[in-house]
């Protein structure tokens, strides 16, 4: 019986049942009349308090099997993504922040983002900027360089000020030469990928805590100084298919 069950392995880990009905916040005289009266008698909030004292699935008990938590989580995962797992926690806090960014875009395009989701089918003008910001070495961002153009709006687009397109590779895998980018009028935290200008040239770069930082490698990154200023935050790529004709 099930109860059996659960009775031997409370004494098997702690000392007494009254012991156990401690830890649990549970009344001694209830969790002795579910372990002769039946778990199927129980009140369901006794059962669950049950349970997470004892770290075991309350689906699983409700079936008269006993089976821990933690080898239930085992077994949903994957060799595959147990690799993957360890492999990230070998990663310093740079590459954990730089897989995090490009998992949150992935995962956005895999499940349908809510931005597409949203579209009204209202047309609204976004300022489009004639320049690339440079994922490298920096371009030149003037205002005369900006024009109005078409799109749809979208809970993305309607929240974009401006739009620009990348040049270069350094932030590579998130943001890949020609992408539009959407920048919104918010600031950047650490950690946050911007658009800053710097003596009078923008780049696409993600924020440190004392410098400008690129996703790919082969680039140094820039320290910050008083002279540098943000423009605004990437909130995501303008899809070319959001481009009214």
């Amino acid at each position: 019986m099930i109860e059996q069950a659960l009775k031997a392995l409370i004494l098997e880990k702690y000392k007494s049942v009254k012991e156990f009905a401690n830890i649990a916040d549970m009344p001694y005289s209830t969790l002795d009349s579910i372990l002769k009266r039946g778990v199927e008698k129980a009140n369901i909030s006794n059962i669950i308090r049950l349970c997470k004292a004892l770290q075991i699935d309350t689906d699983a008990l409700a079936n008269g099997q006993i089976v821990y938590k933690a080898d239930l989580i085992k077994a949903e995962i994957s060799k595959r993504e147990q690799a993957h797992i360890e492999k990230y926690r070998a990663l310093d806090e740079y590459g954990k922040g730089t897989v995090d960014l490009l998992l949150d875009r992935e995962y956005g395009r895999c499940i349908g983002t809510q931005e597409e989701a949203g579209a009204t089918g209202v047309l609204i003008e976004l300022n489009f900027s004639e320049q690339s910001a440079s994922a490298g070495t920096g371009t030149y961002l003037g205002p005369e360089s900006f024009r109005s153009i078409s799109v749809q709006e979208n809970a993305l687009t309607s929240r974009a000020l401006f739009c620009l397109p990348v040049s270069g590779d350094s932030m590579e895998p998130l943001y890949y030469d020609g992408d539009i980018l959407l920048i919104a009028d918010e600031p950047v935290r650490i950690g946050e990928i911007g658009i800053f200008t710097i003596n009078g040239s923008g780049y696409v770069k993600k924020r440190g805590e004392t410098s400008l930082l690129s996703l790919n490698p082969l680039y140094e990154p820039i320290p910050m100084n008083d002279s540098i200023r943000c423009n605004g935050k990437v909130v995501g790529i303008l899809k070319p298919d959001w481009i009214a004709e």
